[in-house]
């Protein structure tokens, strides 16, 4: 897994993540049960009702 903080000062501005397919996993599960989970912060929980619903791209991989 690899995350990327883009700073400007001492403030983050932007994060890119590259993971696998299991890092992938864990991360929308951990979301789903966020999303659902009525002792966390209703800002919190509505944050990552919207990210879950964020539809992937696919981009086919050519074998050489």
């Amino acid at each position: 897994m690899r995350v990327a903080v883009k700073t400007k000062g001492d403030c983050a501005e932007d994060v890119t993540i590259e993971c696998g397919v299991v890092e992938w996993l864990i991360i929308n599960k951990a979301l789903r049960l966020l999303s659902a989970d009525t002792n966390s912060h209703i800002t919190d929980r509505l944050k990552a009702k919207i990210m879950c619903e964020a539809e992937p791209t696919f981009e086919e991989i050519n074998e050489k």
